[in-house]
This record gives structure tokens, C-alpha cells and sequence, in this order.
């Protein structure tokens, strides 16, 4: 074998292992989900909650992660630490909102609180902090949701119908 025929062989077996890679590459990226599309990985499955982006992992036989024991998945609710909020008033909302959605709605499963309408204004001479924002009802209805307070203790939830702003909830004024 002359050094001419092995270095005609050495490139064909390496142009055929790059167009392996890159096939390999190009199926693999075929296989990759969207962000709204679940992804089985094994006894797990993980979905992207459309409105806060937030990953859902589902595990076989166990509650999804953010589920408040048995109610209503609850996702966006972290960013009301991001506007001031404590831990502790953001878990006394999350109460407040999963109260709502187990006395005032039928079979809802999810509720986000979207990040994309958070507003925060503070009353001058109170110092009452209101942050707005809509919350979503298993991807399909839209209500208004403000919290208040004064503090870093107690939060005051309010749920409004988003066209008529009626007054749908409102949560009890001492949380603990």
C-alpha cells in the first residue's frame, strides 16, 4: 500500500465519522422538546408552564413540585420576592390564592401568577405596598390579583374579574 492510498483512506474514514456526528447531532436536536412540549425522562416527565415559563417536573406516583398538598399547582409566586415581599407574607398569599381556588373555583388545577403584569405602587403616606399582577387560571382565564401590606408580616389577597373588576376573594386581613 502505498502512502498515497493510506492517506486516501484516512480522510474517507474520517469524512464518514464527521457526517456520523453530524447526523447524530442533527436527531438529537430533532429529539429536544419545545418549551411547551412535555419531555418523558424516564419515570418523569417535565412540562413548561406557558405563562411564567417556569419548568414543571412530574414524577410517577408524586404531587408536582409548587402543589400546596392536595390543591391547585401554584407557579410565579416566587417573583413577589423580586418587588419586596418576605417568604413568609408570599406563602401566606399562596394560602390566600389556594383558599380561592378551592371555595370559589371548580376543578381548576394551576394557577400562575403572570410576571409579565406585576406592578408594585406604595402609598406615600401609609407605606401600604400594593403589587398587581393577573393571575391564570389552568392556562385559559385571566383575573387580577393584588397583594397588600404594611410590613414584612401580613398580606391582604384580593382577586378581581379582570373585565368587570368585581370583587371575586378576598383574603382574611391576619394570615398566622
Amino acid at each position: 500500500m502505498t502512502a498515497r492510498t493510506k492517506i486516501i483512506i484516512a480522510a474517507v474514514a474520517f469524512g464518514l465519522i464527521c457526517i456520523a456526528a453530524i447526523i447524530g447531532a442533527i436527531i438529537n436536536q430533532a429529539n429536544q422538546p419545545t418549551s411547551d412540549q412535555p419531555r418523558a425522562t424516564g419515570e418523569q416527565t417535565t412540562t413548561y408552564d406557558p405563562v411564567t415559563g417556569e419548568e414543571i417536573v412530574e414524577t410517577e406516583g408524586k404531587a408536582p413540585e409548587g402543589l400546596v398538598e392536595e390543591g391547585v399547582l401554584l407557579l410565579g409566586f416566587s417573583k413577589l420576592s423580586d418587588l419586596g415581599m418576605s417568604l413568609q407574607q408570599i406563602e401566606f398569599a399562596k394560602i390566600a390564592i389556594q383558599d380561592y381556588a378551592t371555595n370559589d373555583l371548580e376543578d381548576a388545577r394551576r394557577i400562575s401568577l403572570d410576571p409579565n403584569t406585576l406592578s408594585q405602587t406604595v402609598a406615600a403616606d401609609t407605606g401600604q405596598v400594593d403589587i398587581t399582577g393577573d393571575i391564570v387560571i389552568d392556562n385559559e382565564t385571566r383575573q387580577r390579583a393584588t397583594f397588600s401590606y404594611v410590613g414584612y408580616n401580613d398580606v391582604l389577597v384580593r382577586v378581581y374579574d379582570k373585565s368587570t373588576n368585581e370583587e371575586l376573594f378576598i383574603s382574611a386581613q391576619d394570615q398566622h
